[in-house]
Parts: structure tokens; C-alpha cells; sequence
């Protein structure tokens, strides 16, 4: 699960089933809305402007596009969740559309790419906790294949009543696909760097769950990209905060620890109202990490803007 809100297991549990039977539109149904699909419109076009320059994603959006129709067949004018936008090139100008969902599984691997590439020349090992329906690994395969970037294999963890839906929407993924229950009671033994993947399902966790995840997966890999929410989604239920999480990852000797802006690696959206934070572990280098004060200040600006513009449209049209 991608962590926008937290959503009660059996819920979740009858929502993928349930999305088997009805692979064209599973996307609108409550569950998948709340869960995955809860960026915003507006912070679509937000992930949209840091990507529309970068090559890998223009190359890559015919794919994009392709894959962002499974469970969205009613992706079209009517659909409010939609960012349309216009790409020149040799061969003239093209339309495109795509939701904010997709331009966040972009963004993820965008970011991916940046960060550890330098690191990877040779095939990694992707451990990713909490599969939503696939669009990370899928959006992965899509994009990286064009950086010359090899996985050995993409290995979940998820509830096993997600592995069919999961299984579905990756198989015409480039690499191998591994699908893990939730709960690791073994180390992973990774081949080749590895890196740790988790945009919210980590930290929806407490407890024994939790502790499993971070000695048997986290701490055994290379490289570290956490969206994470555990101050209002685990830090409540008796499990830990981001601070703690972060202490984790230094004191378990990981290099880099960082916690990156929201306005060069996510969105602002997602860390004011949303409460997130995107820490990562094992860069060569670091990174652009965020500035509480005066981004928060840049944050209340978008928002006025946006709020006065929307009032000069609806002024306009009445």
C-alpha cells in the first residue's frame, strides 16, 4: 500500500480481489482511491514539471501511457484525476495524459535513478515493501531499461491477496518478478547492491511486523528510498516516529542517512498536508534535504497562488 491513508487490512484485502474480476476499472473503487490514488490533481502537474525536461521520461511515455490504463479504462475527459500536457519533438508536437499516480511512480524512479545510478553500473536487487498494484515495478522496468540499468529481480512483500493483482499488472516487466509474504522471519540474502523501496506500507507498521522489516530486509540492503509516514500512521498505534526511524538507519551504520526536500524529490503537498518525509540511505553524495522554515513558507505561496488563479478562472467564466 502506498500509505496515503490508512486503510483497515480486510478492506484492502477485499479491494484486490475484488480488482481480478474488474482489471478496467478497479482503480475508481473507494479503497484503491484512498490508497493509491490520493495525490491531487494540482500535485500532478507538480511532479510533471521536474520530470517533462528529463529525457528517460519523455522516451519512456508511450509506455507510460499504456500502463496507466489498466484499472483506469474511464482515464478521459470526464475523469477529474487526469494531467494533460504537450511534448514536442523531431516529429512535431504530441498530446499526453497520464494521473497524478503515474506521474508519482515516474517521479519515484526518476529520483531512484538520480540518486543511486552512480552506484549501479551493475544489476541490483530491488526489495520493495508493500507492492500497491504494481506501478512502481512496472514504472521501474519502463524507465530504467532506457539508463541501461538491469535488476536482477523485483522482489515484494505484500499481503498474499495482492500477489494475483500484482502478478497481472507486471507481466510484461523486464526482469524477474519475486512475490513475498508479509512478515519476513529470514534475512534476504540479496545478489549484486540491493536497494530498499517503500513509498508509506513501511511505515504503516508497528510492532513485531515492523521489527521484522527493519532487521531482515532494511538493514541487509545497500541503498534505502523511504516516503514515509510514521508519525501519524505507526508512531499512534505503538509503533515508531520518522526521528526514530531515522536514528534506526544511523545506528545501524548506514551511510548518508538523509531526509530530501519535498520540493526537488516529492511534493510539498505530500509532506504539509500529508505529513510525509522521503529519507533515503547509501547515496555517494548528499543531497538537497529540506528547510522546514522557508519551505513551508514557499508551500503557503503555491497555495495562494493556486487559490487566487482558481478564483480568476471561476471570475472569468461566470
Amino acid at each position: 500500500m502506498q500509505g496515503e491513508t490508512r486503510t483497515s487490512e480486510q478492506e484492502w484485502v477485499n479491494a484486490c480481489k475484488d480488482a481480478i474480476g474488474n482489471l478496467d476499472y478497479f482503480r475508481l473503487s473507494p479503497a484503491f482511491q484512498r490508497v493509491v490514488e490520493g495525490t491531487p490533481t494540482p500535485w500532478g502537474r507538480f511532479h510533471l514539471t521536474k520530470l517533462i525536461n528529463r529525457d528517460l521520461f519523455v522516451n519512456a511515455l508511450d509506455d507510460l501511457e499504456q500502463m496507466d490504463l489498466l484499472g483506469m479504462k474511464s482515464r478521459n475527459s470526464s475523469y477529474d484525476k487526469r494531467v494533460e500536457f504537450k511534448v514536442q519533438n523531431s516529429d512535431g508536437t504530441r498530446n499526453h495524459c497520464l494521473t497524478p499516480t503515474a506521474l508519482r511512480y515516474a517521479r519515484n524512479t526518476i529520483n531512484i535513478l538520480d540518486i543511486f545510478s552512480k552506484d549501479c553500473s551493475s544489476p541490483i536487487s530491488v526489495y520493495e515493501i508493500g507492492g500497491g498494484y504494481g506501478g512502481d515495478a512496472k514504472t521501474f522496468g519502463a524507465i530504467a531499461s532506457r539508463a541501461n540499468i538491469s535488476v536482477h529481480s523485483w522482489n515484494v512483500f505484500d499481503l498474499e491477496s495482492s500477489f494475483e493483482l500484482i502478478r497481472e499488472s507486471c507481466k510484461n516487466i523486464p526482469f524477474p518478478l519475486t512475490l513475498n509474504a508479509n512478515f519476513p522471519s529470514d534475512e534476504i540474502t540479496p545478489k549484486g547492491k540491493s536497494l530498499c523501496f517503500s513509498c508509506g506500507a513501511l511505515s504503516e507498521m508497528n510492532g513485531k511486523t515492523l521489527d521484522s522489516y527493519l532487521s531482515n530486509v532494511v538493514i541487509s540492503c545497500d541503498y534505502g528510498y523511504f516516503l514515509c509516514n510514521f508519525d501519524s500512521h505507526s508512531k499512534p498505534y505503538g509503533g515508531i516516529t520518522t526521528d526514530d526511524f531515522i536514528k534506526f538507519l544511523v545506528n545501524s551504520g548506514k551511510s548518508n542517512v538523509q531526509e530530501l526536500n519535498p520540493f526537488e524529490y516529492f511534493t510539498p503537498y505530500d509532506k504539509y498536508c500529508g505529513g510525509s518525509r522521503l529519507v533515503i540511505f547509501g547515496a555517494t553524495e548528499l543531497l538537497p534535504s529540506a528547510s522546514p522554515t522557508s519551505d513551508f513558507i514557499r508551500f503557503k505561496s503555491l497555495r495562494l497562488r493556486d487559490k487566487i488563479s482558481k478564483g480568476i478562472r471561476g471570475f472569468i467564466a461566470g
